[in-house]
């Protein structure tokens, strides 16, 4: 259902099954396994809709360089 909602553009939908990704957290239809990458993607989609949770999310994934990808221009919150 969270994944339906958030694939639809759901900002808050995104960021929870950003966050289950994350961290690894079951819950209907997805398995308990993590996928940072996959995450990411869900955060950066709630992040360009004004989610600060999703913005926090990326600035910290970047910040300790968790991540390959380069953050855009304009999407960091500091």
């Amino acid at each position: 259902m969270i994944q339906g909602q958030a694939e639809w553009g759901d900002r808050e939908a995104q960021r929870a099954l950003g966050e289950m990704l994350f961290h690894g957290e079951p819950t209907a239809g997805i398995p308990e396994w993590r996928d940072r990458a996959e995450a990411e993607r869900w955060f950066r989609l709630a992040a360009t809709q004004g989610c600060p949770v999703s913005r926090y999310y990326l600035d910290w994934y970047y910040d300790d360089n968790r991540s390959s990808a380069r953050v855009p221009a304009g999407e960091r919150t500091r």
